[in-house]
């Protein structure tokens, strides 16, 4: 999804994830509503700019949790993307930088087996190296479990790779 900031890319995200009720009409995902449909909602994840996390909690906690919350939640793929990203997973949240909390909810929203993941600026605050990862891992993961992400950006080059 591609538009400049102030387009509602992130509105548009956060009414398909029912974390906002659009003022007309309904959101549908596999022909039912998403709003208080706890099925349906089990099926998407949304990562955004948010803080979906306690930011005081240590990024190994964070990742136990949100492993609790889905059963076949890839934990292999965790580890080697900790590897890859070089991801000090005993700091705490906000301790790292932007682009670190980034990389913790692109890690989370790899790992999930939801059908339909959500990302909203996925890369912001990541290098070049980081970003590269990001994409190969995201190609790679798709391949390997095909499923429908939607990424929202307003800088074209994020996903040219992608597409």
């Amino acid at each position: 999804m591609f538009g400049e900031n102030g387009a509602g890319k992130s509105t548009l995200m956060s009414m398909i994830a029912d974390y906002n009720r659009p003022s007309a009409g309904q959101v549908l995902f596999d022909g039912q509503e998403v709003h208080e449909n706890d099925e349906a909602l089990s099926e998407i994840y949304f990562m955004n700019q948010d803080d979906m996390y306690t930011k005081k909690d240590k990024v190994s906690q964070i990742f136990s949790f949100v492993e609790s919350m889905y059963q076949d939640y890839d934990v292999d793929l965790q580890a080697k993307l900790v590897k890859e990203f070089k991801l000090d997973i005993n700091q705490k949240l906000n301790k790292l930088s932007t682009g670190y909390q980034s990389i913790v909810k692109i890690i989370i929203s790899l790992c999930v087996p939801c059908k339909f993941i959500l990302l909203d600026e996925p890369t912001l605050g990541l290098d070049a190296r980081n970003r590269e990862i990001f994409q190969s891992n995201l190609i790679e993961t798709y391949s390997e479990n095909p499923r429908t992400f939607v990424i929202s950006t307003h800088i074209i080059d994020e996903i040219d790779r992608i597409i």
